[in-house]
This record gives structure tokens, sequence and C-alpha cells, in this order.
């Protein structure tokens, strides 16, 4: 399919702009994510569906994101819609979080944004999900923060919030094979799990979870090209294809999966079970 992003670069919808990128190099990449240079690598990837990289503008605003999580809302067990993490843990109240449905939820408001609708509530999505996102992602704000400041000097119009929005989103997916795994003896992964330095965040530690995180963000990618909302298949495809069943496991994804479409994980069941560990 076209990439309508270079699309609408061509008509001006997307402006090129050589404003100074936002970095956040102070941020404690212990208690947030993957690396920097891993977060940051993610939005230059290839589409997991046209092998081709979305264009220089959208590679741009969508890497404004990559880590912004990491420094507005750090703290994957206190703010895990934005982490790609199992429970809300810190603070109250506690509760299971479903990452596949916050993951929709978050590629359905950089739609909304695009389009100027109103995003809805994927199945799964609690209340306390709903709002865990709500509360800090509005439409005219990322934790207080408006659009100009967030922009950092480009164009404030649909496309590039809605490309911020899918970079937040890309960010919480990819996290998703840090914070939420265990090894294939159903050990959590942590982070000292190797030692007091390396450990869920460290990309060779049991390699297939950044591997999966990868072909995660490239399904993303695609999504980004037309402009519409992340699915359930997504994560079929990961434990599908590039997963390898005896590397790790991820926690609650059966759960969560069924209650996002139990149709769908129902018809693909000894897939996403293979992958997961009820923990």
């Amino acid at each position: 399919m076209d990439d309508i992003i270079e699309e609408s670069q061509e008509d001006g919808d997307l402006l090129d702009n050589t404003s100074e990128i936002i970095t956040f190099d102070d941020v404690d990449y212990v208690v947030g994510s993957w690396d920097s240079t891993a977060h940051n690598g993610f939005p230059a990837l290839e589409s997991y569906e046209s092998h081709n990289p979305l264009s220089e503008n959208g590679i741009k605003i969508v890497k404004l994101a990559a880590i912004i999580s990491d420094k507005e809302l750090p703290g994957f067990d206190t703010y895990p819609q934005f982490h790609g993490f199992m429970s809300k843990k810190v603070g109250t109240p506690t509760y299971q979080s479903n990452y596949i449905a916050s993951y929709i939820y978050l590629t359905n408001k950089a739609v909304g944004l695009y389009n100027s609708t109103t995003p809805s509530a994927p199945a799964g999505l609690s209340s306390y999900d709903k709002s865990g996102i709500d509360t800090y992602l509005t439409t005219s704000s990322f934790n207080g923060k408006t659009w100009t400041t967030l922009l950092a000097g480009n164009t404030v119009n649909a496309t590039n919030k809605a490309l911020f929005v899918y970079g937040i989103a890309m960010h919480s997916v990819t996290d998703l094979y840090a914070h939420s795994t265990y090894d294939k003896d159903g050990n959590y992964i942590d982070h000292k799990y190797v030692s007091e330095l390396i450990g869920a965040d460290t990309p060779s530690v049991v390699s297939n979870r950044f591997e999966c995180a990868e072909v995660m963000a490239q399904i993303l990618i695609a999504h980004i090209k037309r402009f519409e909302s992340g699915d359930i298949s997504d994560f079929y495809t990961v434990a599908n294809v590039p997963y390898d069943w005896s590397s790790f496991k991820l926690g609650r994804l059966s759960t969560y999966a069924q209650q996002v479409n139990s149709s769908y994980y129902n018809t693909y069941k000894d897939v996403f079970d293979i992958m997961n560990i009820n923990k």
C-alpha cells in the first residue's frame, strides 16, 4: 500500500523542519525501558508489510515521542499503560493492566487526532486503564505539556499530533517485551536479572525479547503508514513469527488477548498460549 505519510508530505501536510529535536539524556532508564538507543531506533525500522520506512518527517516526529514516557511518566509499575507492564503496583488503586487493550487505545487516540474523531475504548480496557491513559494524554497535551512544546518547533497539525501519539504507543508496546517477560524457567526478568546493571532493559539479555520488540515496532509502522489502529493480530504475528518458544514467556498474554477479543483468541489459542505464562 502507498505510504500515506509520504503522500501527505507531498501535499504539504508534513513539513520538513530543521528545529532541534528534544532529547532526554537524563532519563533513568533502569526504571523506564529499553535503553534510549533502542527506543530511538524503533521508529526508523522498515514497515513489516511494505519493507519501507516512514518518511523522514514521520520518523522525526515518532522519534520525538520515543522516550518521552520515561521522562514525563517514569516508572513502569506506576504508569503501566505507557510502559507495557502487566499491573499497576505503585500508588492506589493497584490493579492488573491489560497491555494489549492499552496499546490499541493509544493507537485509537492517534487515529482520533488525525481524523478529529473521538477514540473508542477497545474491549478489555478497564476503567482503570482508560483513566490511566486519559488522565495524562488529552487532545491538547501530554502530562500537561502542550503540542507546541511536545513537537519542539515542528508544525502543530493533526498529522504530527497523531504521529507523536503513535510514538507513545510504540514505546509502550515495545517496552512490553522488556517489562512483562519471564525466562524459560518461569523466573521474572527484572532489572537485576544478570547483575546490578544488566537485566530487563538490556537487549542482549534473552535476546529474542528484543527481536520480538523490533518486529512489533515494524508492525506498528505499517499501521502508522495508513493512520489506522493497532490490533490484537499484531500480538499473534509476533508470537507466531519471530518468537522462540524456548527463550521467554509473556505474562498474562492469553488472559489479556481473551479479554480483548475472545473469538480471535480462541481461533489462535495455541499460538497465544505457547508464549503465555500465568503470573
